[in-house]
This record gives structure tokens, sequence and C-alpha cells, in this order.
């Protein structure tokens, strides 16, 4: 019998791992979407994106948005949720192929290093052509 019991409650677990996976999927799908009016022949652009100085993906059209930016002289910061975030140097690219005409940023919105939230935190900057 205590054979059976370990059974049904492998299956139980594994049941509940692969519902809370869907749940994530579809949520992460839908937060995913592209913004209202976003212009979709830009998308192989953002799909182009790295991290500066690695091949990770940055971002896609989904988590890359034109927020404002402002630049001091030594620094660059991105308005965000109402407050302005200090935009790390390893952050901004020199790509200088930026068709969209005005500042892009990536930011992971939920960010955790080492178990601890520690977002939001910006992934990268792509700078306006004039900039």
């Amino acid at each position: 019998m205590p054979v059976v019991a370990d059974s049904e409650r492998n299956t139980s677990m594994v049941a509940r791992s692969l519902f809370i996976s869907a749940s994530l999927l579809i949520a992460a799908s839908a937060f995913a979407a592209p913004p209202p009016g976003a212009d979709m022949t830009l998308a192989p652009w953002y799909r182009s994106l790295r991290v500066p100085g690695t091949q990770t993906i940055c971002c896609d059209i989904s988590d890359c948005r034109h927020y404002p930016v402002r630049a001091d002289g030594t620094q660059y910061q991105v308005l965000f949720d109402n407050r302005w975030l200090i935009v790390p140097a390893e952050a901004v690219s020199d790509r200088v192929d930026n068709p969209t005409g005005d500042y892009v940023t990536c930011i992971q919105r939920n960010h955790w290093t080492n178990g601890e939230p520690d977002g939001p935190r910006v992934l990268c900057l792509f700078k306006a052509p004039r900039a």
C-alpha cells in the first residue's frame, strides 16, 4: 500500500508543478504582448538587441520601450514607474542603428539576485540617433 500512496503523491506533485508552470507561461505571454500602437515592422530590430558586450538577448518588442531618459554627463537615468532609475554604464549600447528615432530602454521589472528581489533593473539602453 505505501507504494500506491507514494505514487499518488508523486502524480499529484507533478500535476501541481505542470499547472503552476502553465499558469506562469500564460501570465508571461499576456505581459509580453507588444504595447498598443507598436510598429511591428521594427520587431526584427528589437529581437536583434543584445546585452552590450554579450550575446544574451536583451529584449524584444515586449519589454523594451521609449521611456523618458535624461543624462547628466556621467550617467543616464530612465523614468520608470514614476521614479528615475540609474542606467548601469555596462547597459549602455554603442549601436548606432536605432531606427526608432528615440531612446529604447529594456527594463526587467522583477529582477532577482541570489534569491533577493533587486528590480526593476535596466538591462539595455540604446541611444537615440541624435544622442
